[in-house]
């Protein structure tokens, strides 16, 4: 809220507008994708690339998650934990997505609606099932929409429209 305080004082504005949120709100997505490449340098020093390929969108199917993460590899050598991982490979994928996930950057999206008309959600994050992201639950990853955390919504639709250099 603050940082909405300063931004409109700072363009002289006596109200708080869209435009100072959406400028409050991309840096405050940059700022916390530095604190994900800090504090994940050491697991995979390619994780900022890795979140900008990623953010093509900001609701994926697994089935879509796992291609665009697929495609990481091949792209640009990409290390987890000291070890190369594969190009077009299902291991590598959902290695690259266990990182995201636990950074809190992506999460399963469960969809509670009881009928069309509504849209009722909750997310499996990270804190809420560590052990979600493996091959062991392929088949129970499939019926989740993956979801960026809404904080990089703003970024992902920077990326998408190509407005800023990231």
């Amino acid at each position: 809220v603050q940082q909405l305080i300063e931004k409109a004082e700072s363009n002289e504005s006596k109200k708080i507008t869209a435009n100072h949120a959406h400028d409050i709100m991309l840096s405050y997505a940059k700022k916390r994708i530095d604190n994900i490449e800090n504090e994940y340098r050491e697991i995979c020093p390619q994780i900022k690339s890795i979140i900008k390929d990623a953010s093509t969108d900001t609701l994926h199917s697994f089935g879509q998650l796992i291609e665009i993460l697929k495609r990481c590899p091949s792209s640009r050598r990409i290390i987890l934990d000291n070890i190369a991982l594969k190009p077009n490979d299902n291991d590598s994928a959902i290695s690259i997505l266990h990182v995201l996930h636990m950074a809190n950057f992506i999460n399963a999206r469960i969809d509670l609606s009881i009928t069309q008309d509504e849209e009722e959600y909750d997310h499996i994050t990270f804190s809420k099932r560590p052990d979600l992201v493996s091959l062991d639950n392929w088949n129970e990853m499939q019926k989740y929409k993956w979801e960026i955390h809404p904080v990089f919504h703003q970024y992902v639709h920077e990326i998408k429209t190509n407005n800023h250099t990231l």
